[in-house]
Order: C-alpha cells, then sequence, then structure tokens
C-alpha cells in the first residue's frame, strides 16, 4: 500500500528530507515536521498538498489508486528557525543532504539564507548572501543555488561552502523570474510577462540565454519531464513546451 501522511491546517506543501525518515520540510516555513513512521508496506511515498493527501497514479495491484485517510494524524512541528520574525518571508526551499536553501525577502533586502538541517530540533543559519532583487524560487544542482530573482533575472550562487555562499554569475531576463529548474545543463526559468526562458548554464559563471517561448499567458511555474517542460501560464493554463532541441 501507499505510505500516508497528513497535513496540518493550512500548511501548504511538505518536501520531504532525502535520506531522512520521517522528517518533512514546510516550503512555507522555516520548520521540520516529523511525520513519524507511518508507512504501511514499501509502496510509494504521497504529496502532502494543502491538507489532503495524494498518490501519484501508481497502481497498487487492487484496481484502484484512492488512498482513505480514515482518521487525521495530527503532526508535530519539531524544529524552527526564526519562524515569528517580521522581517523577512520565506517563499521557496530546496533541500539536499544536510542544508536547506532557502529565498528569503526582507523590507530592503533578499537572497539566499543556508540552513543546517543535520538535527532537526536544532536548526542553524550557516550561510546567507543577499540577492540584487527579489528571491522568488530556488532550486539546486550539483555546487550551485540558481536563484530566480525576479527584476534581477537568474542568479548563480557557489554553495560548495555552505558558510559561505557567494555570487558566481547571472543574467538578467527580459521580464520577472519567478521559477526556475535545472535540467543537465540548462536553466528554465518561468519569466512571468516574458514567458519561458532557456539558460544554458553549462558554465555557471557565464550563463547565457539560448533559448525561449512565447506563451499566451503569464509563465509563473515550469517543471521539466522528459523532453517537455510544463509551464503554469496563469489564465492561458498550462503549456507544454517541446525542449528535446536541448536534451540532445
Amino acid at each position: 500500500m501507499l505510505q500516508k501522511y497528513a497535513a496540518l491546517k493550512g500548511f501548504g506543501i511538505l518536501q520531504k528530507i532525502k535520506g531522512s525518515e520521517g522528517f518533512w520540510v514546510n516550503a512555507g516555513a522555516n520548520e521540520i515536521v516529523d511525520v513519524g513512521g507511518n508507512d504501511e508496506g514499501s509502496g510509494t511515498d504521497e504529496d502532502v498538498v494543502n491538507g489532503t493527501t495524494e498518490d501519484n497514479g501508481t497502481d497498487t495491484g487492487s484496481g484502484s489508486t484512492d488512498t482513505e485517510v480514515e482518521q487525521p494524524v495530527e503532526l508535530k512541528i519539531v524544529g524552527t528557525v526564526d519562524r515569528n520574525n517580521p522581517d523577512y518571508t520565506v517563499d521557496a526551499v530546496a533541500v539536499v543532504d544536510n542544508f536547506a536553501f532557502v529565498a528569503v525577502n526582507a523590507h530592503e533586502k533578499s537572497g539566499l539564507m543556508v540552513i543546517d538541517i543535520g538535527n532537526p530540533a536544532d536548526l542553524k543559519i550557516v550561510g546567507s548572501v543577499d540577492t540584487p532583487g527579489y528571491a522568488d524560487s530556488v532550486t539546486v544542482s550539483g555546487n550551485y543555488a540558481y536563484v530566480a530573482d525576479y527584476e534581477s533575472g537568474l542568479q548563480v550562487i557557489d554553495i560548495s561552502d555552505p558558510s559561505n555562499p557567494e555570487i558566481v554569475g547571472s543574467v538578467d531576463t527580459s521580464g520577472n523570474a519567478s521559477r526556475v529548474v535545472v535540467s543537465g545543463s540548462y536553466a528554465y526559468v518561468a519569466d512571468s510577462e516574458s514567458d519561458l526562458q532557456v539558460i544554458d548554464i553549462s558554465d555557471p559563471t557565464d550563463p547565457k540565454i539560448v533559448g525561449t517561448v512565447d506563451t499566451p499567458g503569464w509563465a509563473v511555474g515550469v517543471t521539466i519531464s522528459g523532453n517537455y517542460a510544463y509551464v503554469a501560464d496563469t489564465t492561458s493554463g498550462i503549456q507544454v513546451v517541446d525542449i528535446g532541441e536541448f536534451g540532445k
């Protein structure tokens, strides 16, 4: 059977910590949530979204992919960092090994915060770097964090030393960089009114825009699967873009 998890009311999206057992990160705040060992067989994980559980469509062999949560589980917050600090907001988080890389924004500055999550009950801020724009999204690939920095395009940050992250490259997009994902040697940026931008990051210190596609709406989200980019295009729904040219 699929593993069962439950979400706190209004909790938003939880992201599982790679290599951990029973701990997830709340993308809406700097918090670690203990969901315990609710495994029922090997199965596959479920995503916890907005207080409901959704399976990933994998057939369990019973002829149905529905998963029932008969009795909601009361989750427990086990760690937090400056959860009630009014000076900044958390907009995105990416987790790799024992570190969470967080896009944060304050009244007069924004950027990337690095949090040691090795001990979920004792989170520690170990590094940070300001970005010139509004840090809206972050993803990590190898030794680099890629930040969609809204009016300042894509910022490439060297995180090989988590205590001393450093911006090593950037490229200004024509719109407002809202989301970024990385696949291979390319970053795909949902650039709001300027649609989808494809950026060559084979040299992280010198990223270059190598492709663009004009979507009918405003591109505010993007994910990659195989040779296709799936763009959340606000009032124009989902746009599917063939990116096979960049996978060669």
